[in-house]
């Protein structure tokens, strides 16, 4: 926590902060769809896709760092 600043300006500093410190965190995104594929409307075949995304931030270390230091 920020000693030096009051208020508003405190907790939007400490929020920053916060923020920087985030993108340390592993995400993870799904995503799906459906359509119909074929050559005539009387013989369409259903394709279905879906899958999951995870990312991890192995290689942000400096990005992250500097981040959180101007925050």
């Amino acid at each position: 926590m920020h000693r030096c600043l009051d208020g508003a300006q405190g907790r939007a500093a400490d929020a920053r902060v916060a923020s920087a410190e985030a993108l340390r965190l592993p995400t993870v995104a799904a995503f799906g769809s459906y359509e119909s594929m074929g050559l005539t409307n009387t013989h369409m075949a259903p394709i279905w896709e879906l899958g999951v995304q995870v990312s991890l931030p192995l290689f942000e270390g400096g990005q992250i760092r500097a981040r959180e230091a101007e925050a």
